[in-house]
C-alpha cells in the first residue's frame, strides 16, 4: 500500500544544504523523545507504537489553539 498516495502527502523539497523544512519536525521529535521516550522502557515494537500514538493525541490536545 502506498501511503503517500492514500493520504495525499506532499514532500517538502528544498535545495541541497537547506534543511529549513526539517527544523519543525526535528524540534517536535526532540520534544517527544525528552517527554516520553527517554522516561520509559518498551518491551516490544507494539508498545512503542502505542505510546507514540498516545503521546501524539496528548500533544495535539494540549496544543490546540482556538482562533
Amino acid at each position: 500500500m502506498n501511503r503517500k498516495s492514500t493520504y495525499v502527502i506532499t514532500y517538502g523539497m528544498s535545495r541541497v544544504g537547506r534543511s529549513i523544512d526539517n527544523s519543525p519536525m526535528k524540534g517536535w521529535w526532540g520534544i517527544l523523545k525528552s517527554e516520553m521516550y527517554y522516561l520509559r522502557k518498551f518491551t516490544d515494537k507494539a508498545n512503542l507504537i502505542a505510546a507514540i500514538e498516545e503521546y501524539i493525541n496528548y500533544y495535539n490536545m494540549i496544543n490546540t489553539r482556538s482562533s
